[in-house]
């Protein structure tokens, strides 16, 4: 008998309570600053929410299955949606196509311009208004590539709807604050001489990498104590 409980409880131990995230679940579409956004939740709807916001030409489903399931498995709820002129949101060509190469000529010589939207305005599709839909007031933020820079813009203007912020391969853009060493910035250069897979992944992202004291060697100390500052 009791072979047959433990038999039992291990199985329902096994089974998984949370519904499970499939990128070809459907999507729903809301009226955010006049613009039509589609997302999707998955997660139980008292969980702690996490919004995940992705970069540049990439839709929610980039994401993939394995993370956005991981942190359901956790206890999350995870909001994905696309970002404006992105996967089954809105498209806004009717606001015209800019030239970007000038564009970032022109931010390079510091010259002002103007564009049909901004990332604060990205940032309030993905919070100012979108988690107010959803009746949530604080959630944490996952960005990833230019998703990093529109949570981060997102952050700044809104720190009280934000629980914490995880920014992955982005950049603040500012000169005075860390950025890629010389050293990786010449591995990420040559990586497209090499194999592709893990071994050059390992190789590229090194622990040179990083910036905290308890991750840097002492080949790294030295290299950072003989950059100009």
């Amino acid at each position: 008998m009791k072979k047959i409980l433990l038999v039992f409880l291990l199985w329902i131990g096994s089974l998984n309570i949370y519904p499970q995230y499939n990128v070809d679940q459907p999507m729903s579409l809301i009226e955010v600053n006049g613009v039509s956004i589609a997302y999707t939740t998955t997660g139980e709807q008292e969980n702690t929410p996490v919004l995940m916001i992705m970069g540049l030409m990439g839709s929610h489903k980039v994401w993939g299955e394995e993370i956005v399931n991981g942190l359901v498995d956790a206890g999350y709820r995870v909001i994905l949606f696309d970002n404006r002129d992105t996967g089954e949101s809105e498209n806004l060509d009717r606001l015209g196509k800019p030239n970007l190469y000038w564009k970032f000529a022109m931010n390079s010589l510091g010259i002002d311009f103007s564009a049909p939207y901004t990332l604060s305005d990205m940032a309030q599709d993905g919070l100012g208004n979108f988690l107010d839909h959803l009746g949530i007031e604080e959630a944490h933020i996952v960005g990833a590539s230019m998703g990093g820079m529109i949570a981060q813009t997102l952050a700044y203007e809104h720190p009280e709807r934000v629980k914490s912020l995880v920014s992955i391969m982005s950049t603040t853009g500012a000169p005075h604050l860390s950025q890629m060493s010389r050293r990786n910035e010449q591995n990420f250069r040559n990586a497209g001489e090499m194999d592709r897979g893990e071994s050059s992944c390992l190789w590229v992202l090194s622990r040179s990498h990083a910036e905290t004291d308890d991750c840097h060697n002492e080949s790294w100390r030295s290299f950072r104590a003989s950059q100009p500052q």
